[in-house]
């Protein structure tokens, strides 16, 4: 058995059972974004197994994850609908860019990831406009969660090489790890206070 296998499994096995928790555990009157986020990154690793770590399914389960936890974010911060609309319009071209620059190479590669990094920093930027008191508890997620995602990606063989793929996967796990199943249990526990 080989490292990304078993990354793959210990994924799995770890995002099956958030689910399962979520599912349960979630306060039935509101949306369950939890129990659909880590139900939507359970398929994207089962996938990634079953057919190799192709990036595209990475990115179509990123695609709808981060649409859903950048929702629940301006929610939780109370941003206004205009901003709101503006990260979820922003959220999936910051996917879309990350596919074509894993897709591509050279300075093509430089320029998807740059103009991604500009509709993420456009994103942040809105995330900021809310409350700050809850903004410097997300603040963490933002910071050593979403924004090294990019870093991992410029380090792996997508990007320019430097660390192995088991290193990134290993990598991509616990950040997906921070950034769904603990943050979601922060918000939840923070609105249960």
């Amino acid at each position: 058995m080989n490292n990304i296998f078993i990354a793959n499994i210990f994924a799995i096995v770890l995002f099956l059972i958030s689910s399962i928790v979520f599912w349960f555990g979630w306060r039935k009157k509101e949306f369950n974004s939890a129990f659909i986020v880590s139900a939507i990154t359970t398929v994207s690793y089962t996938l990634m197994l079953q057919l190799g770590t192709a990036p595209y399914i990475r990115w179509i389960g990123y695609a709808v994850s981060c649409a859903l936890l950048a929702w629940v974010m301006a929610q939780y911060l109370g941003i206004n609908k205009d901003n709101t609309r503006t990260i979820l319009f922003v959220t999936p071209f910051v996917m879309l860019t990350g596919a074509l620059a894993s897709l591509s190479q050279g300075i093509v590669m430089i320029v998807w990831f740059v103009i991604g990094s500009l509709f993420y920093a456009v994103m942040v930027q809105k995330l900021t406009t809310g409350n700050k008191e809850l903004f410097k508890r997300v603040r963490p997620y933002i910071i050593f969660g979403w924004s090294v995602f990019p870093i991992i990606f410029l380090l792996s063989p997508e990007g320019f090489g430097i660390i192995p793929l088991t290193y990134a996967m290993i990598g991509y796990i616990i950040l997906d790890i921070y950034t769904k199943i603990i943050f979601y249990k922060t918000i939840q526990e923070k609105n249960q206070d």
